[in-house]
């Protein structure tokens, strides 16, 4: 099972009336790179990409009203949807925080 979210990278959600509201509902398969839904902040709205292929088993409903642990708390209560993987050989292809804070910065 892997627990998808934002990392602990901000996304804009803190003090700015930001939400993540319309995540797929669970039982809901999801392809590696496809939408599970939006996050709406400071007059944008993106979508949210699977970091895996699976099933949603599980969702956040308390981001709902607080968005914010998001940032505050992505590694525990921020966390977004729980997903059943179908193919733990994925999870090969992620990167690690380290190496995505240098992705990150490097852009």
């Amino acid at each position: 099972m892997e627990a998808g979210g934002a990392g602990g990278f901000a996304i804009g959600l803190e003090g700015c009336g930001g939400s993540v509201d319309g995540l797929n509902e669970v039982g809901e398969v999801r392809e590696q790179g496809q939408a599970f839904g939006p996050v709406e902040a400071v007059k944008t709205v993106e979508d949210l990409y699977c970091p895996v292929s699976g099933e949603v088993i599980e969702v956040n409903e308390t981001l709902v009203e607080t968005a914010e642990q998001v940032n505050s708390d992505p590694y525990s209560d921020g966390w977004m949807i729980k997903v059943r993987i179908d193919d733990a050989g994925e999870l090969e292809e992620l990167l690690s925080p380290d190496g995505y804070r240098e992705f990150i910065e490097g852009a």
